[in-house]
C-alpha cells in the first residue's frame, strides 16, 4: 500500500491488527525526517563557510532520507571522490592546484588566528564553482553497479 494510500486510510479510521495505519506511516516519515535533519545539520557548517550551497545539503539530506543511513553515506562518499578526481583533473587542466592548495591553507590559519569561522576565499569566482548533484547522480550510480 502507497504512502498517500495509508494515510487516507488512517484518517478514515480502519484498523489492522487492533493499530491504526496512521503509525505504519508516520515512523518511516519520521524516519525519514530525522535522516534528513541530521544530514543537512551535519553540513550546514560547510554552508556558513560558503564552501558548499544550500542546494547540494537539501540533495544529500533527500539521498540519506530515501537511502538509508550507511548506503547513504556510501552513496554520499562516492560522490564525494568523483567530484575530487572530476576538481583534481581539472585544477591540473587550468594549472591552478598551487593556488587552490594556498588559499586553502591561507583559509584554515586565518579561521583559526581569529577564533571564527570565515568565509572560504574565491566563493564569488563563478568559473571555479562546481555543481555537486551530479557527481552526487554519479555516486548513486556507482552505488547501484556496486550493489
Amino acid at each position: 500500500m502507497g504512502i498517500a494510500a495509508g494515510i487516507v486510510s488512517a484518517c478514515m479510521g480502519n484498523r489492522v491488527d487492533g493499530q491504526t495505519q496512521i503509525n505504519s506511516v508516520l515512523i518511516p516519515a519520521g524516519v525519514f525526517v530525522l535522516r534528513f535533519a541530521g544530514t543537512c545539520a551535519v553540513f550546514y557548517l560547510f554552508f556558513l563557510c560558503r564552501m558548499i550551497g544550500a542546494g547540494d545539503i537539501k540533495l544529500m539530506g533527500l539521498i540519506v532520507g530515501f537511502s538509508g543511513l550507511w548506503d547513504g553515506i556510501f552513496i554520499l562518499g562516492l560522490g564525494f571522490v568523483t567530484a575530487a578526481v572530476s576538481a583534481a583533473c581539472r585544477m591540473t587542466r587550468q594549472g591552478t592546484v598551487w593556488l587552490r592548495l594556498e588559499r586553502i591553507a591561507r583559509f584554515a590559519v586565518e579561521s583559526g588566528i581569529n577564533g571564527k569561522i570565515t568565509e572560504y576565499p574565491g566563493y564569488f569566482e563563478k568559473e571555479s564553482l562546481m555543481r555537486l548533484g551530479p557527481y552526487l547522480f554519479a555516486g548513486y550510480c556507482l552505488f547501484l553497479l556496486i550493489r
